[in-house]
């Protein structure tokens, strides 16, 4: 499993329909700067680690997480 955390620069140029970093709710969508990015998966699959971890079950092969610094 694999995942990235980084964000681009916040870019202020006008373009954002509502602030950047206001994770405004309009309707069934959230406005904000990566709000629809890679980081709710990388955070499920960090639970289903840990899950596999309290488990107290052996894998039958090793488990690796990588999360990188970009894409």
């Amino acid at each position: 499993m694999h995942g990235h955390l980084d964000v681009e620069p916040l870019a202020d140029d006008g373009t954002w329909r509502y602030p950047p970093l206001s994770a405004k709710i309009d309707g069934p969508w959230i406005f904000g700067r990566g709000m629809y990015d890679m980081k709710s998966l990388l955070a499920a699959q960090l639970l289903a680690f840990e899950a596999v971890a309290r488990s107290g079950r052996r894998p039958a092969r090793s488990l690796m997480l990588l999360a990188t610094s970009s894409e």
